[in-house]
């Protein structure tokens, strides 16, 4: 009796199935190609209502010449960028002058708030920017992004040749002035000032320490003063209180020392640690730079830190030889004597432990004493021989029993 019920149970659902068959076969057809054509329609909708901005995100020209008869919109954004700003972004030439051709937003902003022009300065293409400027994009218009936003601010400068730690560039508002110069490209630059391109006056020394510390390009310097941003230039921290003629004498940029030395960056400053320029040239051997800051009537080269080493000790600890001979023998005002504030060492004492045979004779034709001792009582001799430095030990026995008569 169960199986028949269950039997007729089944005759049943097999009848069903068989009498809707043909609904059935519909749904799997509507399900299975329908839903997929739908989405298909929907996304190349989509794409023709941003064409101009797909195409250019893409990277591919050619179907940017169909938007005005697609009725593509070019000023439409794909992913917060319209299309001007991704063929921008790619540097393609060809992309942009066909989307200005079609008569699209020549001063558009970015998701990250970048104007168009300043987008090109980034990316460093004269072209590109000269390009915009001719349609009509203005050189003025600033950006609108978060002060931290990328490229412009996202990356730690490297001040290894400051004292103590590195320090992140305070980032003023971005416009295409300041882009170009963190760009580095002088021909950026003068196009820029040549389309009326300006800056606040009052922070305009913020472009020569981006000129002096992110782009390091020498030439920006005299470029930037000679159009009236060299004002408090000599107030303008670059980290740890230093002051910018610390960035440069750190890169051994003679030609951007001479320019900031001209417009009153101060030559004598100290920083946090007080280093100063002098002291950050001599630390990194760069001769000519030296030379340029000790020509300065304002440069102290007896000046000390704030551990008591003066240029010379920091020439002789850093084992920076040329520059030590040329502060020996070319500086009269040097105090050959003036021992350091950690230790109480000479310039003798450290030359000799160093072993600088060279440097010690020259100490001791400038008149450098062999008696004075450091903090642990030991005089230069003494040193010399306890770091087996022989040959010096026996020019400063010499010269003592010299000393002796």
């Amino acid at each position: 009796m169960a199986s028949e019920v269950i039997e007729g149970e089944m005759d049943f659902s097999l009848n069903l199935f068989a009498d809707n068959w043909g609904f059935i076969l519909k749904i799997i057809i509507i399900i299975y190609i329908g839903v997929p054509v739908l989405v298909i329609i929907v996304t190349v909708g989509y794409i023709v209502r941003h064409w101009v901005a797909f195409w250019s995100w893409i990277g591919y020209s050619r179907p940017l010449a169909l938007a005005r008869m697609l009725g593509a919109s070019p000023d439409r954004m794909w992913m917060s960028r319209t299309g001007l700003m991704w063929a921008l972004d790619k540097s393609d030439v060809k992309a942009v002058k066909t989307i200005l051709d079609l008569d699209c937003n020549v001063n558009p902003a970015d998701g990250h708030g970048y104007t168009a022009v300043s987008l090109a300065a980034i990316r460093g293409s004269v072209e590109l920017t000269s390009l915009l400027l001719a349609r009509g994009s203005s050189p003025n218009v600033p950006d609108v992004s978060s002060p931290n936003a990328a490229p412009l601010s996202s990356s730690t400068l490297d001040l290894s040749h400051m004292p103590s730690s590195s320090s992140t560039l305070p980032v003023p508002q971005s416009c295409p002035l300041l882009a170009a110069v963190a760009s580095g490209s002088e021909r950026m630059v003068t196009v820029l000032l040549e389309n009326g391109a300006t800056y606040p006056k009052e922070t305009g020394s913020m472009l020569i320490w981006y000129a002096v510390v992110k782009s390091r390009n020498e030439a920006l310097v005299p470029l930037l003063i000679d159009h009236g941003y060299g004002e408090g230039l000599q107030e303008v921290d670059a980290g740890d209180a230093s002051n910018l003629l610390h960035a440069a004498a750190g890169d051994g940029c003679e030609q951007m020392v001479a320019a900031l030395m001209q417009n009153d960056c101060d030559n004598h400053a100290g920083n946090q640690a007080g280093i100063t320029p002098l002291m950050v040239a001599v630390r990194q051997g760069h001769g000519k730079v030296m030379k340029l800051l000790v020509a300065s009537s304002r440069c102290d080269v007896n000046a000390m830190d704030k551990e008591g080493w003066t240029a010379l000790h920091h020439a002789l600890r850093l084992g920076q030889i040329d520059c030590a001979k040329w502060l020996i023998e070319e500086v009269p005002s040097l105090l050959v004597d003036l021992p350091s504030g950690q230790g109480h060492m000479t310039a003798l004492f450290i030359a000799s432990v160093r072993g600088f045979a060279p440097l010690v004779k020259c100490l001791l034709e400038r008149g450098a004493s062999v008696a004075v001792r450091d903090s642990f009582g030991l005089s230069p001799v003494e040193a010399a021989n306890k770091f087996e430095n022989r040959a010096v030990a026996e020019i400063l026995q010499a010269a003592a029993g010299s000393e002796d008569r």
